[in-house]
């Protein structure tokens, strides 16, 4: 973990939690189908986009499980600074990236709730 923390010049939060997850983004079925389709150009571009998504609910999946447990988190968006570095520390296979991170642990204190826009200010009907 120390090794990491060293890479993405990452929060100290990252050392001291209960648990830390990494969220990846897999576009291996992507790249093997586009192979197998003969498309040797960069057009996976695209579809990692969809993956980082997929990885983007599952963290937010987590969020929500582990609050549920009274538990606290945090994002750690600097694991997309040395994106490489992190792979090849982690081991990843061909086609898998790290997209966030994800810090939990029993919280030294609430921050209070914060305000947020208004209904109003978001939501559009159409007339």
């Amino acid at each position: 973990m120390g090794k990491l923390a060293e890479q993405g010049q990452f929060q100290t939060i990252m050392l001291e939690v209960g648990h830390f997850f990494i969220f990846c983004s897999d576009v291996k079925r992507h790249a093997d189908f586009a192979q197998q389709e003969g498309d040797s150009s960069t057009s996976l571009a695209g579809c990692g986009d969809g993956c980082a998504i997929d990885a983007t609910l599952v963290s937010q999946n987590r969020v929500i499980a582990v609050e549920s447990m009274g538990l606290g988190s945090c994002y750690i968006g600097g694991i997309r600074d040395r994106i490489e570095t992190i792979a090849d520390l982690l081991q990843l296979p061909e086609h898998v990236y790290p997209v966030y991170g994800l810090s939990v642990g029993h919280p030294a204190h609430r921050n209070p709730v914060k305000s947020h826009f208004y209904s109003s200010a978001i939501y559009h009907h159409n007339h």
